[in-house]
């Protein structure tokens, strides 16, 4: 028996003991950090992901062993814990000249304001989905990064899409996968990113704890968080949510069986909602 699960980028089949990944022609970069992260993670000997089995350069395929288990349904102390070891055994004694950088990645001060006017570039000015005062608000804020200092904290090999929905319980130990945007990234976008995944459902007042929490299993200094920098996240996760309701984003998601025709609408009720939300958080700042 074969089971068939993936996303826009892959598709995942599962073969009893064994998990492959095959990536879309036009996603090599993503097959290539993903493969980078899981031989990282091999030579490190990293028991917190599933082993390398297999992969192929010319099917863009990789092959992990498939491990059972249960979702977490929300972030425990437990899990946190293990997170935090995961990220120190991730980032012990390493060197990053090999690693790949993340999709997305925050490297320098021009890169979270780059990344904003790229996004508002794929969506456009205006669209169905659009809140009133989006591209203005952005532009606003684009100019405020560009003449703000950031702080970025340490480079480090980020996981990225760090959160529930990519952790398995197994044994009693969470098992993290999916690593097709991970690599070389900032502290500043490991962390917000995981802070602000609507999965996790972590409330703003609790960012600090996280910061703290991470900062010192990374042996770093925890961030100065500002509210700006938080504000432009906010942004930035209104325009992927609203990219991911265009018509060409979900009949792509329907034609791979990830959507169910006749579940379109929930699915973008869920997406809208989730939009309104960061969008009403960007402008509470």
């Amino acid at each position: 028996m074969v089971n068939r699960i993936g996303n826009i980028n892959n598709q995942v089949n599962i073969k009893s003991d064994m998990a492959i990944k095959t990536f879309a022609l036009n996603q090599s970069n993503n097959f290539s950090r993903e493969l980078a992260f899981y031989k990282l993670c091999e030579a490190k000997d990293i028991k917190q992901v599933p082993h390398l089995l297999d992969y192929s350069n010319e099917k863009q395929e990789i092959i992990i062993k498939y491990i059972p288990g249960k979702k977490p349904q929300s972030l425990t102390n437990f899990f946190i814990g293990q997170v935090a070891d995961f990220l120190s055994d991730l980032n012990e004694d390493d060197n990053l000249e090999y690693v790949p950088n993340a999709a997305e990645a925050i490297l320098t001060n021009k890169c979270l304001a780059s990344h904003l006017k790229n996004r508002l570039q794929q969506i456009g000015s205006k669209g169905k989905y659009h809140p009133k005062g989006l591209t203005g608000t952005v532009r606003e804020t684009i100019n405020i990064l560009e003449n703000k200092s950031i702080d970025l904290g340490a480079i480090l090999i980020n996981p990225s899409d760090l959160g529930l929905h990519n952790m398995i319980l197994n044994n009693g130990n969470i098992i993290f996968y999916d690593f097709e945007y991970a690599g070389k990234d900032s502290y500043l976008k490991l962390l917000i990113d995981f802070c602000l995944h609507p999965i996790n459902e972590i409330k703003f007042n609790n960012f600090e704890l996280y910061n703290k929490t991470f900062a010192k299993a990374l042996n770093i200094k925890p961030l100065k968080l500002s509210n700006a920098v938080i504000q432009a996240f906010c942004l930035w996760w209104v325009m992927r949510l609203i990219n991911s309701m265009k018509e060409e984003i979900i009949n792509s998601r329907v034609n791979r069986g990830l959507i169910d025709q006749n579940n379109i609408s929930n699915y973008v009720e869920k997406r809208n909602k989730q939009k309104e939300l960061f969008w009403n958080y960007a402008r509470s700042f």
